[in-house]
């Protein structure tokens, strides 16, 4: 009978602490809801962090991340993420609001493995990033009745633009006349430098010359010098080509992870 007894106490106590524990997560969950309704999401990680556990992701566990995501704590979260994104218990919900910051952090390359289990939006934002056009097509007529087949096919033709191999005539105006392939390219001011940088050591060249013989030092001087810039002008050239292309596709890009997170977590504060 005195072991019953000693069993019984120790059930009852044991459901006690595990109510109680429940009972405080709540409560701890919904103030630091409402701390997040007051934009105080320094608090309200504070509050949630002690409660978070990684084998239980539940709405604290959400909401926990989207303090840190509204804190901008990149490092933090890039680290958690990367400890949970493979769980295969994680539910639904958390996972593509993990993904959706993995794409708005540009680190959607934590998604590699399981891009296939996200909503159809965030698999091919994932695509489109990873600039796979042949599964981006695909996923595209598999669920045109769930996404904005118009958005993603808009951004599939930009980035196959961008992909095009860099035209070479603004390479060959730079041969041709030094400085007229940065003007065609939008760099008037480095143009015409050029022009005039090239301009008058060719013509101080040319000057000592003939005016100080074969063997002018200051001749051969600006000569170099000439030839530097010419050279500089075509590698300018190319350069700034290479560049906008770089800015062109990171354009696009931020198109296609911008204004994505509001659509995988929300707050209704009343």
């Amino acid at each position: 009978m005195k072991k019953h007894l000693l069993l019984l106490l120790f059930v009852s106590t044991c459901s006690f602490l595990r109510a109680q524990d429940i009972f405080n997560k709540s409560n701890s969950f919904l103030y630091a809801k409402h701390l997040v309704c007051e934009n105080n999401h320094n608090l309200a990680r504070e509050t949630l962090e002690p409660h978070i556990r990684l084998d239980q992701m539940d709405s604290s566990f959400s909401l926990y991340v989207h303090c840190l995501f509204q804190l901008q704590k990149k490092d933090s979260l890039t680290s958690l993420i990367e400890k949970v994104i493979n769980n295969k218990q994680i539910p639904a919900f958390i996972l593509n609001q993990l993904a959706a910051i993995c794409i708005s952090y540009d680190a959607a390359n934590l998604l590699k493995t399981i891009w296939f289990n996200l909503h159809p939006d965030l698999q091919l934002r994932y695509l489109l990033l990873n600039e796979n056009s042949v599964l981006v097509k695909e996923q595209i007529q598999k669920n045109k009745h769930l996404v904005d087949s118009n958005f993603y096919e808009s951004m599939l033709i930009q980035l196959n633009e961008n992909n095009t191999p860099i035209p070479k005539y603004p390479i060959f105006c730079s041969i041709i006349l030094p400085g007229s392939g940065k003007i065609l390219l939008g760099n008037a001011y480095e143009g015409v430098l050029t022009i005039f940088m090239i301009g008058t050591h060719s013509y101080l060249s040319i000057y000592a010359f003939n005016t100080y013989g074969a063997n002018s030092i200051f001749a051969y001087t600006n000569l170099l010098l000439g030839t530097l810039f010419y050279g500089g002008n075509i590698w300018g050239t190319y350069h700034s080509m290479v560049k906008k292309k770089s800015f062109e596709l990171q354009k696009i890009k931020n198109e296609i992870s911008s204004n994505l997170y509001p659509s995988f977590y929300s707050i209704t504060c009343e």
